[in-house]
């Protein structure tokens, strides 16, 4: 993409940098948001983000304001954990399941529950998807969702030190590997999609 977002908790700013000439722009400030919780590209120009009181806000390539979003977290007292965007519908990491939300005018409708089996995420800090869903736990495990079962052949190989200080998963593409940042460590591990480093 052309655009790069980037969200700055500690200030609850938003920061557009251009690419094609290295422009940075604040389209966002402590005047207008309370902080992130999640972030997601929308698309190579709009990136989503998920302030802390649930608020869904679109920043774009063009436009120096944050644009509300219709979004509506399910459950009582929902806490979202990530939001990931995914062929045009968007998806919830929640400690009570994975929700998917399907486009409609001004944002998203009604969530759904996506997961299909009875697979334990409440400790999930962070997903990402590819057609596949990758899902890290507070205890630094990856397990990889098909279709909303978890695929209990997916076995990442080892790490030493273990993953459990790890903050985010990601992946660009569904031919790229896994990206897991472990602020606790100071590293990125890379794990192909077959689990293996």
């Amino acid at each position: 993409p052309a655009t790069l977002f980037s969200a700055d908790g500690t200030v609850a700013s938003i920061y557009r940098v251009s690419l094609s000439d290295q422009r940075v722009a604040a389209i966002a400030s402590s005047e207008t948001t309370d902080g992130f919780r999640a972030v997601s590209l929308q698309s190579a120009t709009d990136a989503l983000f998920l302030d802390n009181a649930l608020r869904l806000r679109r920043a774009t390539e063009t436009n120096n304001t944050l644009e509300n979003v219709a979004f509506k977290a399910e459950g009582e007292n929902p806490s979202v954990q990530d939001l990931e965007v995914y062929n045009s519908r968007l998806y919830s990491l929640q400690q009570n399941g994975i929700f998917r939300y399907l486009a409609a005018e001004g944002g998203f409708g009604s969530g759904t529950s996506w997961i299909a089996d009875k697979s334990d995420i409440s400790d999930g800090v962070s997903m990402t998807i590819d057609g596949n869903l990758y899902l890290l736990k507070r205890t630094g495990d990856i397990w990889k969702f098909t279709q909303g079962k978890r695929d209990a052949a997916f076995i990442p190989s080892t790490v030493k030190p273990n993953l459990n200080g790890a903050t985010r998963i990601t992946t660009p593409s569904d031919a790229s590997p896994l990206y897991v940042l472990d602020p606790k460590n100071q590293r990125i591990v890379v794990f192909e999609k077959t689990g293996k480093l």
